[in-house]
């Protein structure tokens, strides 16, 4: 109720939208995302480099410790980063055109899953260990 009540005294009051951007989904959008391939392959050059190695990673942890092993390790928060940003920019496939104004902030999270399946894949007597730390780091305590 309070919402409401919020919304149309904020709706009384504001401006008119004389340049407001609508960001609902619609078909359109998405069939010329899909269609215009400069925008798709500049949006996966930038992106792929690390989600691919990412999803790597995820992969890795779920065949070797189990699906919930992705959210209970010290690196849940990077999974779940990782999943609510390609919704997001799955949302913004169907709501904007397609940029790599959304798909940047995958980064954070992809590259700490990335250095850890380079971690696992090149082992600690070829490389340095650039998520040792991580792993060590104990599981937040349940309440």
């Amino acid at each position: 109720m309070g919402w409401y009540a919020a919304s149309k005294v904020a709706r009384l009051w504001a401006p008119d939208p004389l340049y407001s951007y609508n960001v609902l989904p619609k078909l359109s959008y998405l069939g010329g995302n899909l269609g215009n391939l400069k925008s798709m392959l500049f949006f996966v050059m930038g992106t792929a480099p690390v989600v691919v190695l990412a999803v790597l990673a995820m992969w890795r942890i779920a065949r070797s410790d189990g699906a919930r092993a992705l959210v209970d390790a010290p690196w849940g928060e990077d999974v779940v980063g990782l999943a609510v940003l390609v919704l997001v920019n799955v949302y913004s496939l169907v709501s904007t055109d397609l940029t790599l104004r959304t798909g940047w902030l995958v980064y954070p999270f992809a590259i700490a899953l990335s250095a850890l399946w380079l971690d696992q894949v090149l082992g600690d007597d070829r490389a340095p260990s650039w998520t040792s730390a991580l792993a060590r780091r104990p599981a937040p305590a349940s309440a």
